[in-house]
C-alpha cells in the first residue's frame, strides 16, 4: 500500500471483500495492485495518530532541545517539482492538502496535555506553502497560550520577514531550509525555483527574528565539478548557518532525475539494486570527480562549517541553560561521528 487509502479499514475488518484502489498484494507468486490510489481531500476526516502504537519517545533528532519531543504533519504533499524529490512526484500528485488550523491545534493540545510534549517538529514537506494558513496557526497558538517550542521544514522563496516573526512569536525556534547547491546551473537543473539571493535574504531574516536556521545541501551531481562543490561549501559557510547537513544525491526511481540519469547513462547500479541507494555509494557517476573525492569533500564539508573558531565561539556563547548545553553535546557528538567516520563503502 503506497499511502493510507479510503476503504481499507472495512476490508481489514472483513466487512467488505474489495480492496480499495492503491493497494499492492501478492497472489501466489505474482505481485498485483488495485490501481492508482485515491488522495484523501479532507484530512480532518482522519483520526489523530495513535501514539500508543509505537514508543514515540525513542524517535528524536540531535538538534532537539527537549526530550519530550515528537512529530506532527499538518499537511500532505508539496506543490513544487524538484526533480530529485520522490514525495510530490510519486505519491501526492504535486499538490498539497492542509488540515484545518482547528484540527491541528486539537492535536497539539492533546500532545501537551496527555503526553507532556514540550517540543514539536512539523514534518510537512513544506510547512510555509500557504502564508495565511501559517499566520492563522501562529495566531491560534498565541491566543490559546500554548507553551511549546517547535520547528518545521521551510522554503526560502515564500518565507518573508512578517511570516518569520509570527512564527517566532508562536514558539518556532528552528527551520530546515533546502539550500541544495550554490551553483545556479544546478538549481535550474533540479528545478528548485529560487535564487541564491533569495536564500541569503531568508537566512538573514530568520537570524534577525531569532530563529535557528538549518541548511541542507547535496554534493556531487553528474554535471558538477570540484569547483562547484567547494563553492557550495563556501556559500553555506557565509550563510552563517546554525546547523547544516551535507549529503550526496540519491536518485529515486519514479523521479524526473532518475529518468534523466537513465537517459544519460549516469546510473551506477542496475534497476532492482535498491539496497545500494543508501548514501554509502554514489548512485550517479560523475566524469569530473572520482567517487572517492566526492565522499572526501562531503565528509570534510562538515569540518569546514563546524570546526571554525568563529562557529565554536558562537555556539559556546549561545549556552544559556542546561538544555542548551545538552543540545551542544549531542550536536558535537553527531558532527564528530560524521566527520571522522567514513561513510563511503567500496562496491
Amino acid at each position: 500500500m503506497a499511502v493510507p487509502v479510503p476503504g481499507l479499514l472495512p476490508f481489514l475488518l472483513k466487512k467488505t471483500k474489495k480492496l480499495p484502489a492503491g493497494c499492492f498484494y501478492k497472489e501466489k507468486e505474482e505481485i498485483k495492485n488495485t490501481g492508482k490510489y485515491e488522495l484523501i481531500e479532507n484530512l480532518d476526516e482522519l483520526p489523530y495518530i495513535d501514539r500508543e502504537i509505537v514508543p514515540w519517545q525513542n524517535y528524536h533528532e540531535s538538534w532537539r532541545l527537549y526530550n519530550e519531543f515528537t512529530y506532527i504533519m499538518a499537511s500532505r504533499g508539496c506543490p513544487y517539482q524538484c526533480t530529485f524529490c520522490s514525495w510530490p512526484q510519486m505519491l501526492f500528485d504535486k499538490k498539497v492538502r492542509f488540515r484545518s488550523v482547528k484540527n491541528v491545534i486539537g492535536e497539539i493540545e492533546l500532545l501537551l496535555n496527555k503526553y507532556g510534549i514540550k517540543e514539536i517538529f512539523f514534518d510537512d514537506d513544506t510547512f510555509n506553502v500557504n502564508k495565511k494558513w501559517v499566520l492563522d496557526l501562529c495566531q491560534e497558538i498565541k491566543e490559546r497560550k500554548l507553551k511549546f517550542t517547535w520547528g518545521c521544514n521551510g522554503r526560502v522563496n515564500n518565507c518573508d520577514k512578517d511570516m518569520l516573526q509570527a512564527m517566532k512569536n508562536a514558539g518556532c525556534r528552528f527551520i530546515k531550509f533546502g539550500v541544495e547547491s550554490a551553483s545556479p546551473q544546478t538549481l535550474i537543473r533540479i528545478n528548485k525555483g529560487y535564487t541564491l539571493e533569495q536564500v541569503k535574504e531568508t537566512f538573514k531574516n530568520a537570524k534577525d527574528v531569532g530563529i535557528l536556521r538549518h541548511a541542507t545541501a547535496m554534493l556531487g551531481y553528474p554535471w558538477e565539478t570540484k569547483k562547484d562543490l567547494m563553492n557550495t561549501i563556501e556559500f553555506i559557510k557565509k550563510l552563517d548557518v546554525d546547523t547544516v547537513q551535507f549529503s550526496i544525491p540519491v536518485v529515486y526511481p519514479g523521479t524526473k532525475l532518475y529518468a534523466e540519469a537513465k537517459e544519460n547513462n549516469w546510473l551506477n547500479f542496475k534497476e532492482g539494486d535498491w539496497e545500494k541507494y543508501d548514501m554509502t555509494k554514489l548512485c550517479m557517476n560523475n566524469p569530473y570527480i572520482t567517487e572517492k573525492e566526492i565522499f572526501e569533500i562531503c565528509q570534510n564539508a562538515w569540518k569546514k562549517i563546524y570546526f571554525r573558531p568563529k562557529y565554536i565561539f558562537k555556539r559556546i556563547k549561545g549556552i544559556k541553560s542546561t538544555k542548551d548545553l545538552k543540545f551542544l553535546y549531542r550536536g558535537t557528538k553527531s558532527v564528530v561521528f560524521k566527520s571522522f567516520t567514513k561513510s563511503h563503502k567500496n562496491n
